[in-house]
Formats: C-alpha cells, sequence, structure tokens
C-alpha cells in the first residue's frame, strides 16, 4: 500500500476548505467521507492558529470489502500527553462514524484477528472489535 503526503490544497472536492497535511492510502470517495467526519477537529485546531497534521490509513480491517479508517489529527490543541485525537472510522454508510475514539500517540493495523475483524494498536495497547466497536483486548 502506498502512502501519499498531500497537502490539502491540492486535494479535491471537500477538501479545498482544509488547509492540513494529510497522509492516507488514496481512495478518494472513502477518504471524503473520513475527512468530512474530521471536519470540525481540524476546523477547531484551525480557528486557534493551528496547521494540523490529519494521518488516514484506508484499509479492509473486516474482509468485505469496504474500507475503514484510521485516522489521528497532530496539533496542539488536539494533543496532549496520552496522544493526539485518533478514530477508526466505518466508512460503510453514507457518512463516516467512529467505531474507536482515541488519544493516540501511535494507531495502527495489527497482523491478528478477533472475529472477522483484525485488532488495532492504540500507543502499543491491542484493541479487539467486539460490540459494534474497537475497545481494549482483556489480558
Amino acid at each position: 500500500m502506498k502512502y501519499l503526503l498531500v497537502s490539502a490544497l491540492l486535494a479535491a472536492g471537500a477538501l479545498f476548505l482544509l488547509p492540513c497535511t494529510l497522509t492516507f492510502a488514496f481512495d478518494s470517495s472513502y477518504q471524503a467521507k473520513a475527512m468530512a467526519f474530521l471536519a470540525q477537529d481540524i476546523a477547531d485546531a484551525r480557528s486557534n492558529g493551528s496547521n494540523p497534521k490529519v494521518f488516514l490509513t484506508l484499509v479492509d480491517l473486516n474482509g468485505d470489502g469496504i474500507l475503514e479508517a484510521l485516522a489521528r489529527i497532530e496539533s496542539p490543541d488536539q494533543c496532549g500527553s496520552r496522544g493526539c485525537t485518533a478514530y477508526v472510522l466505518d466508512l460503510s454508510g453514507p457518512t463516516a462514524r467512529s467505531i474507536g475514539d482515541y488519544s493516540a500517540l501511535s494507531l495502527k493495523v495489527l497482523p491478528t484477528k478477533t472475529g472477522a475483524w483484525q485488532d488495532v494498536s492504540v500507543n502499543g495497547f491491542k484493541q479487539v472489535f467486539q460490540a459494534g466497536k474497537y475497545e481494549h483486548a482483556a489480558r
């Protein structure tokens, strides 16, 4: 999977309003849904004078052929001692919805699965999909 670093000013469609740095695996319709979900967080950061960086990874976490998104926003007001605002997003509907909300220094897909869903790591802690959302794995 190739990752590109693109200024949102150069991105197409609804992204023209979001002057931030974006890292993503390219698929424009899924990307647009994810960015629409993140728009308020980005606007909040911009209103405080920040130029937020958005890290967006599109990946099929459950093997259904529809991509989900791992998103993290870096800016002074989106980050604290435990990390930055981060989400796992379901992109299967007409709009994105969160299936995991975090403060994360790192957010990545793990090679393991719980049921049909890939596990994810948040700050090195395994998160599993259960009851419609990602939750901390019981030890």
